[in-house]
């Protein structure tokens, strides 16, 4: 141990003595024989005493929070609380009948995954996927969503019902504050990827009556059950499939296409 001296006379005195201490010991001692054991301690403790001042500054730095709403953690003030609580909560969860976990294959994104043309590119993550037997384009994937959103306008084409939703209490808040009202929820079976390499789950979605050049948003729920990893650089998602690791990626003329679109409404 770095800070043991006494151990270190100790040692000190037995190789003086002529017996061999172990490798990691004589590295150390023989270093110390070269030069001023006295100056190598009060550099070490100078080191140190400096390291550890660095970790107070940092451990002291302001914190800005990020911001979280909508109904994932719960559709009540009370539910919401005790999601929030589960963090603070530690429970130990056994393997049943001692099942070991399935090895599961890697994802790894390569240069070979990486998009032709420009960069950087600065294209959102616009991808398309089945929903309820349709195949939906134009879908954003934002990380920065708490909630899978299908917009009321895509909702109506897929042939569906404001009879099919599901009540929702609470309104979803944006980045600036202002909340918005939903129309429901509804859960949708999902098929995302290309054959063979499928992936099929049921969604949640929670549907908003508002004008948006996207057809829906596919936040941190969907990403999570789908068990998928994203990457901007190259972009592309990627998940587990029964087959294999499957891809979706960006349908890039519409990613640019909605962002134009959207510049073109905030000029007006």
């Amino acid at each position: 141990m770095e800070e043991c001296y006494y151990l270190k006379k100790i040692m000190e005195g037995i190789i003086q003595q002529g017996t061999p201490p172990p490798n990691q010991w004589r590295g150390r001692f023989v270093a110390r024989e070269d030069g001023d054991p006295s100056e190598t301690v009060e550099g070490n403790r100078c080191k140190q005493s400096a390291t550890d001042e660095e970790e107070i500054q940092w451990r002291q730095k302001p914190v800005i929070n990020m911001i979280v709403d909508g109904p994932e953690g719960g559709d009540s003030a009370n539910t919401r609380k005790a999601w929030a609580r589960q963090l603070y909560v530690r429970t130990v969860y056994g393997r049943e009948g001692g099942s070991k976990k399935a090895c599961r294959e890697p994802i790894a994104f390569t240069d070979k995954d990486l998009p032709t043309g420009e960069t950087p590119h600065r294209d959102a993550l616009v991808i398309a996927m089945d929903v309820n037997g349709v195949v939906v384009r134009r879908i954003l994937v934002d990380t920065g969503s708490s909630v899978n959103v299908l917009y009321l306008e895509t909702f109506v084409k897929m042939g569906l019902s404001r009879e099919q939703l599901a009540s929702v209490k609470t309104p979803l808040a944006s980045f600036t504050g202002d909340s918005v009202e939903t129309e429901g929820s509804i859960v949708l079976p999902v098929e995302v990827g290309t054959y063979p390499d499928v992936q099929k789950l049921d969604m949640k979605f929670i549907v908003f009556d508002l004008a948006c050049f996207h057809n829906a948003i596919l936040g941190r729920p969907g990403l999570e059950d789908l068990g998928a990893l994203i990457s901007v650089e190259h972009l592309c998602l990627k998940f587990r499939a029964p087959s294999g690791v499957g891809t979706v990626r960006c349908d890039r003329r519409a990613a640019r296409y909605c962002y134009l679109q959207a510049c073109r409404g905030m000029s007006k």
